[in-house]
């Protein structure tokens, strides 16, 4: 893993991602060797060690990275943000997957602080953006 950034809309790491934003992480890899079956992936953790949320392309069953020797790959993870105000920290990684095992070639915990804005009106990891209605019913 060589560098990374946060995009969300024009901003490159942005101070505070805010609420329901379209989030793109984006990692550059370079490969020392020749590997196929190359799976990466990333996690929110929370400050207290709480993975709250993450994937990686093995448990999404694709797409692999394939390189050459000496090649650098960019890959771009996109997502919307349904994250609970707060700060987290951002773990990602890589790992070789080869006749079902697994060898892991680079992975970076707690790399970086995330600041999601805040969520009024909820708790815990996810924002699951409740609306309430109420509605009269009459005596039969």
């Amino acid at each position: 893993l060589v560098d990374f950034e946060i995009v969300v809309g024009d901003m490159i790491d942005p101070p505070e991602i805010p609420k329901h934003a379209e989030v793109e992480l984006l990692v550059k890899l370079h490969f020392r060797e020749s590997l196929e079956r190359v799976s990466f992936g990333f996690a929110l953790v929370s400050v207290d060690g709480t993975y709250i949320a993450g994937t990686n392309s093995e448990m999404a069953e694709g797409p692999y990275l394939t390189a050459a020797a000496g090649e650098c790959v960019l890959v771009r993870l996109h997502w919307r943000s349904h994250v609970v105000g707060g700060e987290y920290f951002l773990n990602i990684g890589c790992h070789h997957v080869q006749t079902g095992e697994k060898t892991f070639l680079d992975v970076r915990r707690s790399l970086a602080k995330l600041k999601f804005a805040d969520t009024p009106g909820c708790y815990g990891f996810v924002n699951l953006e409740y609306v309430a209605k109420v509605q009269r019913l009459t005596a039969t």
